[in-house]
């Protein structure tokens, strides 16, 4: 059976907080329906700027739900 630890961080914010976006909801929802993507791919899909979507992404990455990879 497997544990979850929770990431330590110094500003941990609410669960509700993250999740009361609804942006950052369609963001999970389309990286669970077709995997890895990169941030402007992700606005595109959504209809918003880069800069949003990447704000967006940085919240849930510091969350500890996603994780950035990068490539080249």
């Amino acid at each position: 059976m497997p544990f979850w630890k929770r990431k330590k961080c110094d500003n941990i914010m609410d669960v509700q907080d993250v999740f009361s976006s609804g942006l950052r909801i369609k963001i999970l929802k389309i990286l669970v329906q077709l995997g890895e993507l990169n941030v402007s791919e992700i606005a595109r899909r959504l209809g918003v700027n880069y800069n949003t979507t990447r704000g967006h992404l940085k919240v849930l990455e510091d969350e500890g739900i996603l994780q950035h990879k990068v490539f080249g």
